[in-house]
């Protein structure tokens, strides 16, 4: 999970991280006000904690979307030899559902993902 805060001179948005799960841990770690300094136009000015919001993290979407990917080929090329050995359809039916872990792992992080933005959002400190 990404915070971000707008720039009061520029307008552009600042982006930090922060371990935190809403903004009253954020405020125990860092304080009531935020002092951030905008990469656009160099200022550093003083931030409210209800300016900071909560956004979706790249690097989490992609790494889940990777697992998800690399998962699911690398569980077709283990599981594509047992198909030509048994001819039960409960069997093959059983190893084409192994193919949905992967999806489920992918599910999960990115539904979690999204209920940590949620509940940090949700909050406001003050």
């Amino acid at each position: 999970m990404n915070l971000q805060a707008k720039c009061k001179n520029c307008n552009s948005f600042i982006y930090f991280r922060a371990p935190v799960s809403d903004r009253f841990e954020l405020a125990r770690k860092r304080g009531d006000k935020l002092n951030l300094k905008c990469n656009t136009c160099n200022a550093d000015k003083v931030y409210n904690l209800n300016d900071v919001k909560a956004i979706e993290s790249k690097l989490m979407a992609i790494l889940a979307l990777l697992l998800f990917i690399f998962g699911t080929i690398g569980l077709f090329i283990f599981i594509w030899p047992y198909f030509f050995q048994t001819g039960n359809i409960y069997v093959i039916t059983g190893l084409i559902s192994l193919l949905t872990i992967p999806f489920l792992i992918y599910q999960s992080i990115t539904s979690g993902d999204a209920e940590r933005i949620r509940y940090f959002n949700a909050k406001y400190y003050g």
